[in-house]
């Protein structure tokens, strides 16, 4: 078994959920908040270290330099302000998608560059030595995932990984899944 090198885990938490009406990263589901949830699945897939985008308040919290202007800007930030000399390895994934695994996060960085599942812009594995000018712009992750060239690999047959909480009926129907298991 080879060893991959470290990467930062980066976790999307800093959005208004206008949609959910309150803040997701608090939602417990099994017994756990969201937020947590998110650690300790970047933790299982091998994360040197955490920082939550757009949550100052957390220990290992980074704010938003730019609020309101989206996820694709919060990760260049954090990106921008983390990176040491030399390539820099992410990987992102958001507060709102608590069916990851930890093997699907590790199959992105298998590929070894920069990259995203098809038709999936989150989770991404970002390897970059400096970030360019189209990334730092990028108004979506699609666009900002674009800009870096990343690969787009066939994602895991099973597509509830990537579900997405973003409503108060989406966390009642996957609240319920989790009792049931």
């Amino acid at each position: 078994m080879t060893s991959r090198p470290e990467f930062t885990g980066l976790i999307l938490a800093g959005g208004r959920a206008s949609r959910m009406g309150r803040d997701k990263a608090l939602l417990r589901l099994g017994g756990v908040t969201l937020l947590d949830h998110a650690r300790d699945l970047l933790c299982h897939a091998g994360a040197a270290k955490t920082v939550i985008l757009g949550r100052p308040d957390e220990a290992d919290g980074l704010a938003d330099n730019d609020p309101g202007a989206g996820p694709a800007r919060a990760i260049s930030s954090a990106i921008d302000g983390l990176s040491q000399d030399g390539m820099a390895r992410f990987l992102v994934i958001p507060v709102d998608m608590p069916n990851l695994t930890p093997a699907c996060l590790v199959d992105l960085m298998e590929a070894g560059i920069s990259a995203c599942y098809r038709a999936q812009p989150m989770p991404l594995f970002i390897r970059v030595k400096n970030l360019n000018e189209d990334a730092r712009q990028a108004r979506s992750v699609r666009d900002f995932a674009s800009a870096i060239q990343a690969l787009t690999i066939p994602a895991p047959p099973d597509a509830r990984l990537f579900t997405n909480i973003n409503t108060p009926d989406d966390f009642e129907h996957l609240s319920a899944t989790y009792q049931a298991r």
